[in-house]
């Protein structure tokens, strides 16, 4: 199932929504949206990327407890549904690929939350 909630990011900007990278020193997990400017860290992604954000959502599911990682990935999964998406947020210094082909980070964020219960309820960024 694919649970969507946001439009993506070149969807986002084609409606008149910019993207900032938000400065050194903040959590990769503080995202803010002021005066239609969404301002988000910068995410590194290469070859340990999905492997690193999947052995956190094992942690969250299993403390049961604050569920940041998943959310941020959520939102990151529908920000980017093509290879476009991830070159505008690329070009705004929000990600920064390792990976390889802007193809490869938009398939690894679209997979990402394959076989991940997905509650709703209590979502970070509401």
């Amino acid at each position: 199932m694919k649970w969507k909630f946001i439009l993506s990011a070149t969807e986002l900007s084609e409606r008149g929504i910019k993207f900032k990278k938000l400065g050194n020193g903040n959590s990769l997990f503080d995202i803010k949206f002021k005066n239609g400017v969404m301002h988000i860290p910068t995410l590194k992604v290469n070859h340990d990327t999905d492997r690193i954000l999947r052995n956190l959502f094992a942690y969250e599911q299993l403390d049961k407890g604050s569920s940041i990682v998943l959310d941020y990935a959520r939102l990151m999964d529908c920000l980017i549904n093509y290879a476009d998406d991830v070159v505008l947020l690329s070009r705004c210094g929000i990600i920064e690929n390792w990976l390889g082909s802007h193809e490869e980070v938009a398939n690894m964020f679209n997979k990402i939350n394959d076989y991940v219960y997905l509650s709703t309820a209590n979502f970070y960024y509401s």
